[in-house]
């Protein structure tokens, strides 16, 4: 719902906006656009007529009539921008001898804007329904990627700080060389931790701040690595503890927590609280939005389907996850989807 209001708030901007400048602006943007275009750039409404910006009025009928005879189509049968130029000149006296001089003076000292408002471009253009229709389509489409691309940032941070903390809860601190030693069979660091095949832990849902792990140095002895990451580690435990418990003491709330299990192979699962299964956590299983995942990608598969049978089952619309929450149920849809592969919960031996 969210999405659709910010949506509708950028597309009403887009339609209401409205012009910076008047008529009589548009005017001498377009006829000034079309004397340098035909003339040369940098001639402007007073070189054409051969005079300086203090000409005065009488200067100018002066000029006038003598441009007039001098462009006069007549005199240039064989030229066919001949009428077109003519025209310019009586259009060009006319701004010049009335009030739109000075505001044609105020942009000639200040400059030509650039941008002239979407109503310019709009009469200048005039794209037809359809070209308006693909442009809305694509701006909203662009945007509504955007949301969920940052959603999906969002939800990847939150399932790592997950992951992380329960490895963090059922290993300790120095989660990360028990992790490698399981992986590289040297569990030389470790040597008296003893792993279980699976432990069962409480993890907060908003997680622990635990540090990156930094690549080693050539140089750098590896039990010292270790025992430095260690320290890092158990500095983070320390600060995020600190932190979450003053939270809620602040708020009146208590944190929030669900139950995971960390196997040997380091794996982490949640419960989901509702089916009572054990849910794997896997980064992968979050995907990526894709600009073929939006709205009008969404829409025309919803259509196809309903026209042709069958038609829509290719591209299946995909739900949009609403990112984590502070509440089990949520975590576990929110990460993993329907089609996530879950466990039934085993006893504790």
């Amino acid at each position: 719902m969210r999405l659709f209001t910010i949506l509708f708030v950028l597309l009403a901007s887009i339609l209401l906006v409205k012009a910076q400048w008047d008529k009589d602006d548009y005017e001498i943007f377009e006829l000034q656009a079309a004397l340098e275009k035909d003339e040369g750039e940098g001639v402007n409404f007073y070189s054409f007529f051969n005079l300086t910006r203090s000409a005065s009025a009488k200067d100018i009928r002066k000029a006038y009539r003598a441009r007039s005879m001098e462009l006069h189509p007549d005199k240039h049968a064989s030229n066919p921008a001949a009428a077109r130029r003519f025209e310019r000149l009586g259009v060009i006296n006319k701004i010049l001898r009335d009030h739109r001089r000075d505001r044609y003076d105020h942009f000639l000292t200040n400059g030509f804007p650039k941008w002239r408002g979407s109503g310019y471009f709009y009469a200048r253009y005039r794209p037809g329904l359809i070209s308006v229709l693909v442009f809305l389509v694509l701006i909203t489409s662009s945007i509504e990627l955007v949301i969920k691309r940052l959603n999906y940032k969002r939800d990847q941070d939150r399932l790592k700080s997950l992951i992380t903390t329960a490895k963090v809860l059922a290993w300790g601190p120095r989660f990360r060389s028990i992790e490698d030693g399981l992986k590289t069979g040297d569990n030389s660091q470790n040597k008296n931790v003893i792993v279980p095949g699976e432990k069962k832990v409480r993890v907060p849902l908003s997680g622990l701040d635990i540090p990156e792990v930094t690549p080693r140095k050539a140089e750098e002895d590896e039990s010292a690595y270790w025992d430095n990451d260690e320290k890092a580690v158990r500095k983070a435990i320390a600060s995020g503890t600190s932190a979450n418990n003053n939270a809620a003491l602040e708020y009146g709330s208590s944190r929030r927590y669900v139950d995971a299990l960390v196997t040997r192979e380091s794996e982490v699962l949640i419960m989901d609280p509702v089916s009572k299964e054990w849910t794997p956590l896997d980064l992968a299983s979050n995907q990526k939005p894709a600009f073929t995942n939006t709205w009008a990608f969404n829409l025309a598969r919803g259509i196809a389907g309903k026209v042709v049978p069958g038609g829509g089952n290719a591209g299946a619309i995909q739900s949009e996850g609403e990112g984590f929450d502070n509440d089990a149920t949520n975590a576990v849809s929110s990460v993993n989807g329907s089609s996530s592969k879950k466990r039934k919960n085993k006893k504790k031996q």
